[in-house]
């Protein structure tokens, strides 16, 4: 399964002290936005953070003013099937904020064979209290209101989306087969849906097939590359990597989506692996991470794939049972991969890779796996504009059961020394911890604090107006 797998934007630090809110947590006078959850001081430089819980139906928002720790703004309810698939991929997966307002990825809804995208305008953060938003506030009777848009691709599995739009314009990658079916069922052909952020009913999709080299199967992470008219995409259905020239951005959805090309680079023979992740290389190519299946122990794999597909290059990594997380670019010559387990006793962590291999994990991290008795993993993993910063949601690791573990969390990371990332250091706070300014903390009674799969984390640089 997928488990494990950021307009205007950010209010001032919140002031320490004060009462306690409808959530448990410490606030004061000044916590409320005074605006738009989302908001950002006039002429200031801001940083919003989305989270997607996506087996809890929910999205985190986070703000602050850049270079400083991000406060808990609210977050927005979308269990919009209460009680139906428990423990699959559920609503809300890739996100991005534009001009217009936030777009959310809702995966299985209305169903997995008509995935769709919720458009929350901006005027819908308006004097928005730090608590969440229910869904019966903007959805009943199986139809959206408060302005909220939905577009229905009417594909099965769209989920990834690149964080930020290009040209005004969300790129987002369609599955196209069943996920929970077995992976040598995985033939079908992925799509790219182009989406006109400023009318989201404009859309367009371009099938993954035909391209040189083959088709790219079960697309999932895909990124920009050098410049804004190519991208490279996971294709997990057949271990692969698609390069895309997708034209002339600022045109119409038809027009970008009749217009793409591409070529396939195959991965070496795997077993049991995914190709879900990948990073841009700074150089044309990408990094890609193959890892196992909940239920096989082999370790993660990394591969150097430059955009002629030759030569493929492994990048060694220590040998463990690790569950394959995100895979993000840092600085301009290294990367950081998000090391999970599907045991307790596995290692798990944050490695730092250069382009010989593994030069160091995380340190400083070590407490941020253990929390009321549960094992954690680290996921999902965004970089800061400033390169000193970092997010990690962290969610319960793979053992047995784990839709039963709720005890996820949102971290924000510093570090220091990241002139030489192979021997920089970590110190992190939890977000998610109920204390003054953070989100509520998970409580075994309260399902809307639960945090199973904290599975994307966005953050984006926005100015005030």
């Amino acid at each position: 399964m997928l488990t494990g797998w950021l307009l205007a934007g950010c209010l001032p630090d919140n002031p320490s002290g004060g009462e306690t809110d409808a959530t448990g947590s410490e606030t004061t006078g000044d916590i409320t936005p005074v605006d738009n959850m989302i908001g950002c001081p006039t002429g200031e430089t801001c940083w919003v953070v989305l989270t997607a819980q996506t087996l809890d139906d929910r999205v985190e928002v986070f703000g602050g003013l850049a270079g400083s720790e991000p406060t808990y703004r609210g977050a927005i309810d979308l269990d919009l099937k209460p009680g139906t698939e428990p423990g699959q991929l559920d609503e809300p997966f890739g996100m991005a904020l534009s001009d217009t307002g936030l777009h959310v990825i809702t995966g299985h809804y209305p169903s997995p064979e008509r995935g769709a995208l919720l458009t929350f305008p901006t005027a819908f953060f308006d004097e928005r209290d730090p608590a969440l938003i229910d869904v019966d506030t903007f959805f009943a009777g199986g139809a959206f209101n408060e302005g909220v848009v939905e577009t229905r691709f009417d594909e099965l599995e769209p989920i990834f989306a690149l964080s930020e739009p290009v040209q005004g314009k969300l790129l987002v990658s369609v599955f196209a087969n069943d996920l929970f079916a077995a992976d040598d069922t995985w033939t079908e052909p992925g799509k790219l849906a182009i989406v006109d952020t400023a009318n989201p009913a404009d859309f367009a999709l371009a099938t993954l097939s035909g391209l040189d080299g083959g088709d790219c199967r079960g697309a999932s992470q895909l990124v920009l590359l050098e410049d804004e008219n190519t991208a490279a995409v996971a294709c997990d259905g057949n271990e692969a990597v698609a390069f895309l020239d997708l034209g002339d951005l600022s045109g119409s959805p038809t027009d970008i989506a009749s217009g793409i090309t591409g070529s396939l680079c195959d991965l070496p023979p795997t077993d049991s692996r995914r190709a879900r992740y990948l990073a841009h290389d700074g150089a044309g190519g990408v990094l890609v991470g193959l890892g196992p299946t909940p239920l096989n122990a082999s370790a993660t794999q990394v591969y150097s794939i430059p955009a002629g597909c030759e030569p493929l290059s492994p990048i060694a990594i220590a040998d463990s049972d690790g569950q394959l997380g995100e895979l993000v670019r840092f600085g301009d010559s290294h990367w950081l991969l998000a090391q999970g387990a599907i045991s307790a006793a596995a290692d798990r962590g944050v490695q730092v890779i250069s382009p010989t291999g593994v030069c160091n994990t995380l340190p400083g991290l070590e407490d941020a796996w253990e929390t009321d008795g549960e094992e954690l993993s680290p996921y999902a993993l965004a970089v800061a504009p400033d390169g000193e910063h970092m997010l990690i949601g962290a969610g319960p690791t793979q053992t047995g059961n784990a839709t039963n573990a709720i005890f996820g969390r949102v971290l924000w990371v510093s570090l220091e020394g990241t002139d030489d990332p192979c021997s920089m250091t970590a110190e992190f706070v939890d977000l998610t911890d109920g204390a003054s300014g953070h989100a509520p903390a998970p409580l075994a009674a309260d399902t809307t604090t639960w945090r199973r799969s904290p599975s994307v984390v966005v953050l984006t640089e926005v100015q005030g107006t």
